[in-house]
């Protein structure tokens, strides 16, 4: 029987998926990690808070974000746009602008 090759998230997809996400104000930074999902697929898992309120993203590859908030609901975004919309409804906030 032949192994499964995971496929890890692009390295481009990353970086735009991690700007966008810091649109939303946060009570901390930004931490990462690299995890393994239930079926062995790799993918960066994205942490951080907002009004107390924890939330996460699990990138993997072919714009596929798994959100949770607050350990409770969780959502399946397939675009960027929609990630930090669902993310920011949830939470009651605006995007901030850095410019």
């Amino acid at each position: 029987m032949r192994k499964k090759r995971f496929v890890y998230p692009r390295r481009q997809d990353i970086n735009l998926v991690l700007n966008a996400l810091r649109l939303i104000p946060m009570d901390y930074n930004l931490e990462l990690s690299w995890r393994n999902s239930h079926a062995g697929n790799p993918n960066l898992h994205v942490k951080s808070q907002t009004n107390e309120i924890e939330w996460s993203v699990d990138i993997y590859p072919n714009n596929f974000f798994f959100v949770r908030l607050d350990l409770r609901m969780t959502q399946v975004c397939h675009s960027v746009p929609s990630l930090v919309g669902y993310i920011c409804r949830m939470l009651r906030v605006k995007p901030v602008s850095n410019f």
